[in-house]
């Protein structure tokens, strides 16, 4: 796979600019933002086949434009519209296009209720949680996972609580894309870190499930991640996810594992080394009464995994060794 990736982006009025008078009302702050980005890629050899010819070429576009309104420590509104295109392929035409549509668009308040500090975040949304291998809303693809959602978030000290309701925006390439109200994410994630130095925990129990046929899917994840820095300016991350519940009536228990070691070296181009392993079930026994296959939510496989994004957190035994500069 050779690719790349051009993007051209336009800001003016930042979000911490200040407009007052006719243009807005006092107190409140506008902003606007675009982005227009290219990728070609050309793949060879991409299905590990070499009995078949599959050399192909494909280029995407994608246009992203926004526009903000603040009141600090209030209110936000927030409104951003996507238009998507394949504009070139001779290959079988990839699922990334869909016409001018709304990708976001929300309101936040922020105030507080007996004494707590609470934001409370609805409407059309991206969710991003941890490290992104169970909810995350990835750019590398046209398309971005959405959701019409409500989030209530409790933030004191080093402790952050999200309570999360929503339902994924499934695209539709020539429609206004809707809510599959089949398709619900909710549950709630914990962080706590005391300082951008000290250790960080997470913990979290999401449900996803079709709420048409609780018997269909009720899929419930529980897990634990954790962060810190060892001796000799080593960075651990670990993460330890289990699943239950039903899918396809048949009991649901699977599980995976992530554990990754790196260290960034205080040089030019700012070089960090990383050991990573990831380990997540598969089903052996597609006849018995168990589902032991993990799967992984609303992941990005891009993000975690490489460009190829052949695999994903999915019924898989992974060593890495990474390299990376900046």
């Amino acid at each position: 796979l050779f690719y790349i990736s051009l993007a051209l982006l336009v800001s003016g009025l930042p979000a911490s600019a200040q407009v007052t008078g006719a243009e807005a009302a006092p107190g409140w702050k506008l902003g606007f933002g675009a982005e227009e980005r290219l990728r070609l890629e050309n793949r060879n050899n991409f299905d590990f086949n070499d009995a078949v010819s599959d050399s192909a070429d494909v280029a995407y576009q994608r246009l992203r434009f926004s526009a903000k309104a603040e009141l600090p420590g209030k209110l936000e509104l927030f409104a951003e519209g996507m238009d998507l295109g394949v504009v070139y392929k001779n290959m079988a035409k990839p699922a990334q296009n869909d016409r001018l549509d709304l990708h976001q668009a929300y309101a936040a308040v922020k105030g507080k209720l007996l004494g707590q500090s609470l934001e409370l975040k609805a409407g059309r949304q991206e969710l991003k949680y941890g490290a992104g291998r169970l909810v995350w809303a990835a750019v590398w693809g046209n398309r971005i996972n959405h959701f019409d959602a409500a989030v209530l978030k409790y933030k004191k000290g080093g402790l952050s609580a999200d309570l999360i309701y929503g339902a994924r925006v499934s695209y539709d390439e020539t429609g206004w894309n809707d809510p599959n109200r089949h398709d619900i994410l909710a549950g709630t994630y914990l962080t706590y870190r005391k300082n951008k130095e000290a250790p960080l925990l997470e913990g979290y129990f999401l449900s996803n499930y079709d709420s048409s046929n609780m018997s269909t899917l009720n899929r419930r994840t529980i897990g634990l991640r954790a962060q810190a820095t060892l001796p000799g300016s080593i960075v651990c991350d670990l993460e330890v996810p289990y699943q239950f519940g039903k899918s396809a009536r048949k009991k649901v228990s699977a599980r995976a594992f992530h554990l990754d070691l790196s260290r960034e070296f205080k040089l030019a181009w700012s070089p960090r080394a990383a050991a990573a392993y990831n380990y997540a079930s598969g089903d052996k026994k597609a006849s018995d009464s168990v589902n032991n296959t993990f799967v992984p939510l609303f992941q990005a496989p891009h993000d975690p995994y490489g460009l190829m994004d052949f695999f994903r957190w999915q019924n898989m035994k992974e060593v890495a060794l990474e390299l990376y500069a900046k």
